[in-house]
């Protein structure tokens, strides 16, 4: 039977979050609200909640939605809407591409085999989302400054093709270009909802703030302790696993973190104390 869009980004969590080099963000997933919207073009966040278009998570294989879930997480917890907000005033495209062109480099440079994640591609074949090596090793606002500077040099050169202002042209461009009246074309991974981040009240941007905070916190502790429960055995492994048990006590996402805990555990030899001290908390 096939799953539903709600459904894939359930498992797509859960997988996630037994991954030791995506298990980071296992408490940012959880962070805000997670919806599907029929009428959402691709996929959106205010910093704190993610809606996910329903067409196009259909349209994306296992993989390429994994590479959009780390993408939104990502913007959560670099606090990317709040952060850059003034770039957005200025210039909201050339914001949106400046933040995607710094974290999908970061993405791709965490799985460049593609075991995990996938940068999605179109149906022509053509990569989705900003992507161009020569940005590595910035942050958004030199991105920006570079793509201000492009987009002003080219002001009025409409016509010209591939290398001057972030044109797409090979496997490290982008389906967007830069003129202000473009909303983005086929090659648009996600949107960034700049409008319903600035609704948020000074006491929902603080508590944002601190949960965010605990959640990587959180997320730091699972992945340092799930990547070495295989490798232990005995008294260590039940000092590990009382470790991480402790973790999802005191986290704010313990349901979720329950499942990961869990499946860490089912396929190794554990104690029975220990079994039922999970499914106690579950």
């Amino acid at each position: 039977m096939k799953l539903t869009a709600e459904q894939r980004l359930e498992r797509c969590h859960v997988q996630l979050m037994q991954h030791r080099d995506f298990c980071l963000f296992s408490g940012v997933f959880m962070v805000g609200k997670v919806t599907v919207n029929d009428k959402v073009r691709t996929a959106s966040t205010n910093g704190r909640d993610v809606v996910y278009g329903r067409a196009f998570v259909d349209s994306l294989n296992d993989k390429e939605l994994a590479f959009l879930v780390v993408h939104e997480a990502m913007h959560k917890s670099y606090r990317h809407m709040s952060v850059w907000r003034n770039l957005a005033k200025e210039n909201p495209l050339l914001a949106n591409m400046a933040m995607d062109y710094v974290i999908n480099l970061e993405i791709r440079d965490t799985d460049p085999s593609q075991i995990i994640v996938a940068m999605p591609r179109d149906a022509d074949g053509n990569l989705m989302g900003c992507l161009d090596e020569r940005f590595r090793g910035m942050d958004t606002k030199q991105v920006y400054d570079i793509l201000k500077e492009e987009c002003e040099g080219d002001d009025g050169d409409e016509g010209e093709d591939g290398g001057g202002g972030g044109q797409p042209s090979d496997e490290n461009g982008h389906g967007h270009g830069h003129n202000d009246n473009q909303s983005g074309s086929r090659g648009e991974l996600d949107e960034h909802d700049w409008d319903g981040a600035g609704e948020l009240t000074g006491d929902e941007k603080e508590e944002l703030e601190r949960e965010i905070d605990s959640a990587l916190r959180e997320g730091s502790i699972l992945g340092s302790l799930i990547c070495f429960i295989p490798r232990l055995t005995g008294n260590k492994r039940c000092a590990t696993l009382s470790k991480l048990l402790f973790v999802v006590e005191m986290s704010q996402h313990g349901v979720d973190l329950i499942v990961v805990c869990w499946q860490a555990i089912s396929s190794c030899p554990t104690p029975n104390r220990v079994r039922q001290r999970l499914l106690l908390l579950a």
